[in-house]
């Protein structure tokens, strides 16, 4: 048994969602600036006619901002039944994660923030880190 697992590249490193967290994949609507600055949060837009807060994954993972600005973003749902989103650099499919290419997040992954991370995926020699929705 496994899980269906949908990657992304963002700062050129491969992440994954379960695939059941994904909301969509779309071309990023525009994005109103908060009255009161959040931290890592770009702002809100409008997602499905939801207000949806847009969250620099960039910064939050410390991974190199894109020369240029993102098109795309992942809307994310939370376990509180939220919506949030990030701009990424491009989706790249979905991948059936078998149970065995399942892991624990190793030490050697300390330049990213552990807390935004649910574990590590191991398919077809290429590691992807799994993004906890939950975190942002």
């Amino acid at each position: 048994m496994g899980k269906n697992i949908m990657v992304f590249t963002l700062g050129g490193q491969s992440f994954g969602l379960e695939a059941v967290k994904v909301e969509s994949i779309l071309h990023q609507p525009p994005v109103k600036a908060l009255e009161v600055g959040e931290t890592n949060v770009i702002g809100v837009s409008e997602i499905h006619g939801k207000e949806v807060r847009v969250y620099d994954a960039y910064a939050i993972l410390h991974l190199p901002a894109p020369a240029n600005k993102t098109e795309t973003v992942v809307a994310m749902n939370t376990s509180a039944q939220n919506t949030v989103a990030i701009p990424i650099d491009h989706a790249d499919g979905i991948v059936d994660a078998q149970d065995s290419e399942l892991n624990v997040i190793p030490e050697i992954l300390n330049y990213v923030p552990i807390q935004y991370l649910s574990g590590v995926v191991s398919h077809n020699g290429k590691l992807i880190l799994l993004l906890d929705p939950d975190a942002f």
